[in-house]
This record gives C-alpha cells, structure tokens and sequence, in this order.
C-alpha cells in the first residue's frame, strides 16, 4: 500500500491504482507463498529427521530389551542355583548339628562310662566318624551349563 501512496504523491496520475495495489498484492502473496514453501520444506527435513532418528532408537532399545531378556534368565537362573545351594547347606547343617550332638552325648556318656570302669585308661576314638555318609553337594554344571569364552 506504501508504493500505491508513493506513485499517488510522485504525480504519476497516469497509473492505475487497481493496477498498483494488484501488483503490490500479487508481489506479497508471492512473498508470502516462497516463505511458506521453504518452512514446508524445513517441516519436512524435521519430521525425515525425527522419524529416522526414532528408528534407530526404537531399534537400539529393541536390542537391548532382548540383552535385558537374557540377563534376567540368567539372574533367574542364579537364583534357583542359590536356593539349591541353600537347601543342600541347610541340610548338611542339619545333618552335622545331629551327628554333633549324637556324638557328643555319646562320647560323654563313654568317657564318663570308661572313667568310672578304669580311671587311668587313655580316650580312644569312635568309631561314629566312619559310620557317618558324606552329603551329596551339587555339582555347578550340572546347574549351569559350561560356557565357552
């Protein structure tokens, strides 16, 4: 609108002012449609960008939800190693605490036995030490298989 004012006041009467304002309208939308089409295309180069970006992203955590997958069978795994581990020690525990004290009370009552039979006898040996059976303990792999490195 500048321009039309501008061509009024210079005293070109000549020009039509429809004509000058259609221009200057015509050179503005121009403007306008130029600045639209290069922020499209920004739009676009943005959103190519983000959606590729997401890709590899999406991708990188698949991988490593599927490693997290593994590791949690592992520390599954660990887990029923420890409580195999535990029942086996629990049972060994039992079974020594038993022998202990079948042991001790029999030792005490031979010891006190054989004082009173013959005060200046020496201690000998029991024989319950040989009767006792050795525990069956896990073997490692036969819970976790061998791997090789």
């Amino acid at each position: 609108m500048d321009r039309l004012t501008k061509l009024l006041k210079d005293g070109e009467k000549d020009a039509d002012p429809a004509a000058v304002f259609t221009n200057e309208v015509d050179t503005n939308i121009s403007q306008a449609l130029t600045l639209l089409d290069e922020f499209h295309g920004m739009i676009e180069m943005i959103r190519d960008e983000s959606s590729e970006m997401t890709e590899v992203n999406l991708n990188e955590f698949r991988a490593a939800a599927i490693k997290m997958k593994s590791l949690y069978k592992e520390i599954d795994d660990l887990e029923k190693v420890v409580n195999i581990i535990k029942e086996n020690c629990d049972s060994i525990d039992k079974s020594l605490n038993q022998a202990e004290s079948e042991t001790n009370a029999f030792s005490l009552f031979k010891k006190t036995l054989r004082q009173a039979v013959s005060p200046g006898a020496k201690p000998q040996q029991s024989s319950s030490a040989k009767d006792s059976l050795p525990h069956v303990v896990f073997q490692t792999e036969d819970l976790i298989p061998r791997t090789e490195t």
